[in-house]
């Protein structure tokens, strides 16, 4: 007999969005959002509060690691290599 665990763990946008009730300032746009009073700002179906259409990510050290750290190490996110880079910086050196 064989037994498995499954743990759930809440999505990091999901995490994003329970600490923005740990951000004096973030707490505050989401009150000015609700009543109406802050137009940049608004509340997404999930309930994150959004700036312009973007998550705000809250001033929370942890949080702001664990998405730095998925936006490097995800197989989404594609860095074009050192000699392309350097190529580029090259052209534009030129035309400058």
């Amino acid at each position: 007999m064989q037994l498995a665990q499954l743990t759930v763990q809440p999505t990091l946008r999901q995490r994003i969005i329970d600490a923005q009730s740990n951000d004096p300032y973030l707490v505050e746009k989401r009150g000015l959002a609700e009543a109406g009073q802050a137009v940049e700002f608004s509340l997404s179906s999930d309930g994150g509060l959004l700036f312009e259409r973007r998550l705000c990510v809250p001033s929370d050290s942890a949080v702001k690691t664990e998405l730095l750290s998925e936006a490097h190490s995800s197989p989404f996110s594609m860095h074009p290599g050192s000699t392309k880079m350097y190529q580029d910086l090259k052209r534009l050196r030129q035309n400058i």
